[in-house]
């Protein structure tokens, strides 16, 4: 092979790195383009994540008021049965107390009546 056959072919050569190159480029500027709308793609993603989580951490602030409120209230109700179990043992006390009163006035009405009736038969 002569020197101008080599150079040809070197020639070539380069023309078809040349042309291989350009094409390489072309490739790199539309993975950069691609790569960018990406990245476009995840800042959108990431700041609806960063939403989301917002939105999440505040349903549970409320889920914590929440359980709290119940727990509150849980605590008012069992004390609320305690105060209504001492006013049904009061409530019955009191009846029990009364019926006992009744049936010591019912002995003395009798008793009197029947004292009554002795004096009337005396006279």
């Amino acid at each position: 092979m002569t020197i101008d056959e080599r150079l040809e072919a070197l020639t070539r050569n380069l023309e078809l790195m040349i042309l291989e190159t350009g094409n390489h480029d072309r490739q790199i500027a539309a993975l950069g383009s691609h790569s960018e709308n990406y990245d476009r793609q995840l800042a959108a993603l990431l700041n609806q994540s960063a939403s989301q989580d917002g939105r999440l951490e505040r349903r549970r602030e409320r889920l914590d008021a929440l359980t709290q409120s119940l727990q509150l209230l849980a605590l008012e109700s069992e004390k609320h049965d305690r105060q209504i179990e001492q006013a049904t043992r009061l409530v019955t006390d009191v009846a029990e107390g009364t019926a006992r009163l009744l049936r010591i006035a019912e002995r003395h009405e009798t008793r009197l009546d029947s004292h009554d009736d002795r004096l009337d038969q005396m006279q």
